[in-house]
């Protein structure tokens, strides 16, 4: 266990700053650790173990909150997990409990493709502007280019998908959540048709 928990630290999460939320132990029977100053919470169920962090995150692309996730199959049946499933409340400084947009591995790519062509097209009017020599134009429109991909490809490399558990089968990811101000995030994590709880206070 100690050494999958290790594994959970080193899940690539593309970030530039970030802040470590702190596990709240009112639903459950949640144990946590610390690995690299980072609180690691995880619950185990019917020899399912479900491993979490959570941090809000401040990229280029925006603010969210971001959620390293690790399932761990015991058991000897197959199932699958899918974490377009998971589902996140907050509740607000009114004690209003709103939902929050959980981001696909999809709909993430598909954000960031959309932040970088903004980001090309500027770059391109600016490289118009700097310069006359159309062939240079292309040479740095085309770097961009290439710095973009190698960007998003490292932005999203581990981010949660669907996959097919077997008996010993680790799956492990990370993935975002719509940022919004509040006091308490829960999350709920449905995994072979348990549900795994973890609240986390954001304030």
């Amino acid at each position: 266990m100690r050494t999958l928990l290790l594994l959970l630290a080193l899940i690539p999460i593309g970030i530039c700053h970030a802040e470590n939320y702190e596990i709240l132990n009112g639903i459950e029977d949640i144990k946590t650790e610390f690995r690299d100053g980072r609180q690691v919470a995880f619950l185990t169920k019917d020899s399912v173990t479900v491993v979490v962090t959570l941090d809000k995150v401040r990229e280029a692309y925006g603010t969210h909150y971001q959620a390293g996730i690790m399932v761990i199959n015991g058991k000897s049946n197959t199932f699958i997990f899918a974490p377009e499933d998971i589902i996140v409340n907050l509740t607000d400084k009114r004690n209003a409990s709103v939902k929050l947009g959980v981001y696909t591995s999809e709909s993430y790519t598909r954000n960031v493709r959309r932040s970088q062509d903004w980001m090309r097209f500027f770059n391109g009017v600016f490289d118009s502007m700097m310069t006359n020599n159309t062939y240079a134009a292309a040479s740095t429109s085309e770097l961009t280019r290439i710095m973009h991909n190698a960007e998003l490809s490292n932005m999203t490399n581990g981010y949660l998908k669907k996959n097919t558990m077997r008996k010993g089968d680790v799956v492990e990811g990370f993935l975002n959540v719509a940022y919004k101000k509040g006091r308490v995030l829960m999350m709920r994590i449905p995994v072979n048709g348990t549900n795994y709880d973890f609240m986390w206070n954001v304030k």
